[in-house]
């Protein structure tokens, strides 16, 4: 699992910032390089916002640490779906936000 989410998250890199087409100037070399640090912001928000917010969950549920690693694998994924749209107008700590929410999404709508 984590083979499989770690191949998407880095094939992320070449549709985000790819999608810019060609850096043939400065401004667009700087929306590339905003594209990829809000994509791995929102990536790795929503994998630690998944992990831990599904840790604190379970301890109280249960009373024993558990660290979910299923739920920080598909909160980077949910990330990354969520930042996908805004990933060139948005600042990075939107970026990080938006992740931290979807990896939230992803637990409340996987416990339903």
């Amino acid at each position: 699992q984590f083979l499989g989410t770690f191949a998407l998250w880095f094939g992320w890199y070449g549709f985000n910032p790819g999608s810019t087409l060609m850096i043939s100037n400065a401004n667009i070399a700087d929306v590339a390089s905003l594209v990829a640090v809000n994509t791995t912001l929102g990536a790795a928000s929503g994998a630690l916002s998944g992990m831990f917010t599904s840790t604190i969950v379970d301890e109280r549920k249960t009373g024993v640490f558990t660290w979910d690693t299923t739920a920080a694998m598909n909160g980077c994924l949910t990330g990354l779906v969520a930042i996908t749209a805004g990933c060139a107008t948005v600042e990075p700590w939107a970026a990080f936000v938006i992740g931290t929410t979807a990896g939230w999404i992803y637990l409340a709508a996987s416990s339903l």
